[in-house]
């Protein structure tokens, strides 16, 4: 099944990292998702790529995804960031899940490094509206290239690492798992 969505909104995240909100043309509920589930869109020049939903999987009336312009693209990001506006029409398929999240645990610790962040963001909505223990670990290179900094910089349960700064060094994975 084929959607046709409405890019309603396009919002820089960071240095070469685009936020797409995309709603029906008519208004209405769009098909349910789980936190961690992406869509793949067809593009007009024939490719079809998948992104992450990185809202809450309680908003159906749009999805939001993030795409990183690519140094190395075979044609998709680079076509979205130079060719997709808000107003502009795109054929979305219905969202499925191939990273679900397990929201009955305990405890939740993700790791995530640059633009892997985006299903971790529709988790860690999930995971808060059920009232749920969670931490991040969010690693990149430099602060100021950082995609929702803006959104995850105020929240306690989250630790930043980035490696390119002073004083910065690549995560030690394995104490963090160990410990």
């Amino acid at each position: 099944m084929t959607l046709e969505l409405r890019v309603t909104a396009a919002r820089w995240e960071a240095p070469d990292i685009v936020s797409y909100e995309l709603r029906p043309l008519q208004g209405g509920e769009l098909p349910p998702f789980t936190a961690g589930a992406h869509i793949d869109l067809s593009l007009p020049v024939g490719l079809v790529r998948s992104y992450s939903l990185i809202n809450s999987q309680a908003e159906r009336h749009r999805y939001v995804i993030a795409v990183q312009k690519d140094r190395a693209s075979r044609g998709g990001s680079k076509w979205v960031h130079e060719n997709l506006r808000a107003g502009d029409v795109v054929a979305v398929g219905v969202p499925r899940n191939n990273f679900a999240l397990e929201d009955a645990a305990d405890k939740t610790l993700f790791l995530a490094g640059g633009i892997g962040i985006t299903p971790i963001l529709s988790m860690i909505a999930r995971l808060e509206a059920l009232g749920r223990d969670w931490q991040l670990i969010y690693c990149a290179r430099r602060r100021n290239g950082t995609a929702f900094l803006d959104c995850l910089e105020n929240k306690d349960r989250v630790r930043f690492n980035f490696d390119e700064e002073p004083g910065g060094k690549m995560l030690d994975v394995a104490a963090v798992v160990a410990a």
